[in-house]
């Protein structure tokens, strides 16, 4: 796995385990050249954490496999969104979020690159379900 600019990877944890602020999650071994990630903080002390093919993402801005948001429980304009899946939520020192997968409703893909991301997005949902609280976080499903 190549981090994207803007990431945050702890040294003590295995590198194929993307660690955030509240979560860690988990991406499969094969990914390891193939996957690129990057984590955008946002103005409300919440962030994004962004999966990517490599070679799509690196040649055409695309690659897009999915956006884990943070959005508070108070909030529910993700159901707007037009193609999601909300993971669950976390209680954390810093309030309650839900954790929700944003998934991309265009090709993301061009004909070199599309066995490589459609092998990655067959993986993507096992991938989502590794998500883990970090210590001192709660997670419960909404």
């Amino acid at each position: 796995m190549v981090p994207a600019t803007d990431c945050t990877v702890s040294a003590e944890l295995p590198p194929n385990v993307i660690g955030t602020k509240y979560y860690t999650v988990t991406l499969p071994e094969e990914w390891k050249d193939v996957c690129v990630f990057e984590i955008i903080d946002l103005e409300d002390g919440t962030y994004n954490l962004t999966l990517y093919e490599l070679t799509s993402h690196e040649q055409m801005g695309a690659g897009k496999l999915c956006t884990i948001m943070l959005m508070p429980t108070s909030d529910d304009t993700y159901k707007d969104f037009p193609d999601y899946e909300l993971l669950t939520a976390l209680d954390t020192p810093d309030g309650s979020f839900y954790v929700i997968a944003l998934f991309p409703t265009d090709v993301q893909f061009n004909e070199n690159t599309v066995e490589t991301y459609n092998v990655m997005a067959d993986q993507l949902m096992d991938v989502l379900w590794t998500i883990s609280p970090n210590e001192g976080i709660e997670m419960a499903m909404p």
